[in-house]
Order: C-alpha cells, then structure tokens, then sequence
C-alpha cells in the first residue's frame, strides 16, 4: 500500500484493504510541529473507532441509534393508541426484519400475534399498553440473537438440540420428553421452529415460570381456584 505525503489542510485518500489490524497515525508536513486534527473514517464494514481510552464498535452506535428510533416511533403510536389490539400488535411486530439479511423477511401471523398477546396482557384486558409492549419488544430482541446464534446454517429454523441448548443459557433444564412435546407443539413436521414459533415458545416458557414464582410462596407448589386455573391455561 502507497500513499503520498501531501501539505494540506485537508487530505482524503481512498484504500482497499485486506482484512487485518491497521494503525493510523496523524502527522505534520514539518518536524516538531503540535497541531489538533480531525480523523474520519468511512467504511462499508464494520470498523473500531477508538478515542482516548474508549473503544466503541460502529455496530453498537447503530444499535443504539436504532433502539432510540423504534422507541421515539412506538411512544408517538401509543399516544394515539394508549392500548393496542392483536391486529396493531401485528402490524408494529411486522414494521421490523426479524430474520439475517440472506433469508426471507420473518411476518408475524394472526395466530402468533395471538398467542403472544395472551402471554403479555397482564391485566387479561384483550389489549397491550406501551409498558407491555416494551417488554415485548425487549424479548424478541433477545430472542433474535439466541435463534440467530444457533441457526447457523441461516435455514431460518432451530431444531430440538438447540431448543434445549437456549433454554439452559436461562437456567431452564428441559428433559428429552418435554423438548419432544414443546418441538411437536410449536415446531413443524419435522419438529424444527420458525424464529416466530420459538418466540412464542421462549415466551411460554419464561412467563409462566415467572408467573409460578409469584404465585407460590414456597417455591414448590401454587394453589389456585377453578376461575384462576382456567385464566391462566386456556387464555395464555
């Protein structure tokens, strides 16, 4: 790699590089010279941008970015809508690419909405306010990354191996029997999960564990009158 040295005020040049570590360093045309200067660099990957003692990935910046954009976007819905329903549900999942960028773009179905809506609607209104919906929101965000971590293959599927794997990365020990059960109900024909079936799943899972939790008060067992058990089994 070739670059010539040029006094001037500003200096843009344009490399291709090999992949590999790099170091830049700023100069002045005449020795000894101390000046303040200004480093940019533009790249179609992503790159290291280091300032003091502070390293930050580009890739973090645009996820940052990207967070405060769908927060501002789903604040100015929910002032127009305090409570969303199934169908908005539907509609705000849909606004985002939930898949890697080689496959086809994941869409929420009806149904799926659905079933996500009963594992969130706290309050069992048939609705979500905006504090559901962040936590939602919040989940599948993290459940992109375990489906995506495990999908290596970007078939856009995971299979019983990795059903099980995911769930211990949350302390959550799931036996042969009941992998097979969760995989027939929420997998296809060949018991593998599309990224909207494992959120569903992901959600069932966390959610009544969460809700056992503060039912028992022994850790060990709940009791629940008739009404309640019907709530909590038919509508989630």
């Amino acid at each position: 790699m070739k670059c010539v040295f040029i006094n001037e005020r500003e200096v843009t040049q344009d490399f291709r590089l090999a992949p590999g570590d790099y170091v830049i360093v700023p100069s002045t045309a005449d020795p000894e010279q101390e000046c303040e200067f200004i480093l940019r660099v533009f790249s179609r990957k992503h790159t290291l941008y280091a300032h003091g003692d502070q390293v930050l990935c580009q890739k973090e910046i645009s996820d940052k970015q990207d967070e405060k954009i769908w927060e501002n976007f789903f604040v100015d819905f929910f002032q127009n809508h305090p409570e969303i329903n199934v169908g908005q549900l539907q509609t705000l999942l849909n606004k985002k690419n939930w898949s890697n960028s080689r496959q086809t773009p994941v869409k929420f179905s009806l149904d799926g909405c659905k079933v996500i809506m009963a594992q969130l609607d706290l309050d069992t209104s048939g609705t979500l306010s905006l504090q559901e919906f962040r936590s939602l929101w919040k989940r599948t965000i993290t459940y992109q990354e375990m489906f995506q971590k495990r999908d290596t293959n970007k078939s856009g599927y995971i299979n019983l191996n990795d059903l099980q794997a995911i769930a211990e990365t949350k302390g959550i020990k799931l036996s042969n029997r009941f992998s097979n059960l969760m995989a027939t109900r929420y997998g296809d024909s060949s018991l593998k999960l599309t990224f909207e079936n494992f959120v569903c799943f992901m959600l069932r899972l966390e959610i009544n564990g969460e809700v056992f939790h503060n039912l028992s008060r022994d850790g060990k067992g709940i009791y629940l009158q008739e009404a309640e058990w019907m709530m909590l089994t038919l509508y989630s």
